[in-house]
């Protein structure tokens, strides 16, 4: 017998609304869907996600990102993987915004974009 994961996105709607009412200083939840939205299908979860009172959706590869892109999602994207020189196209669209994980991201910006384009940037902060 192979183990068989289903999400009730009625749950996961109710799910959001209980967080919400317990952060009462959060007014941004950003769902992290990587993993296709851990096996559960990211172009589904991430459409219906979309339609809530969310910031925006989180996914760590390319491949997911574009993936969302392609699926007409209009809520901006965190990538949260490393930055690449192949892959800064990505953040010039003013709906998927980079994750600064290292100072070499930083510099990787600065070669390719200069002072002429901007991204809109988060900044990742390990305090462990």
């Amino acid at each position: 017998m192979n183990p068989k994961a289903i999400i009730s996105l009625n749950n996961l709607s109710s799910n959001l609304e209980y967080l919400k009412s317990k952060l009462e200083y959060i007014d941004n939840l950003m769902p992290v869907i990587k993993a296709n939205a851990y096996g559960h299908g990211a172009k589904k979860v991430g459409q219906y996600l979309s339609q809530l009172d969310i910031k925006s959706l989180c996914v760590a590869t390319e491949s997911e990102v574009r993936e969302l892109l392609d699926s007409k999602i209009k809520k901006p994207i965190l990538f949260l993987g490393r930055i690449h020189k192949n892959n800064i196209n990505l953040f010039i669209n003013n709906n998927v915004r980079c994750t600064i994980n290292d100072i070499k991201d930083i510099d990787i910006l600065d070669e390719i974009l200069g002072e002429k384009q901007h991204v809109i940037c988060h900044l990742k902060i390990d305090t462990g």
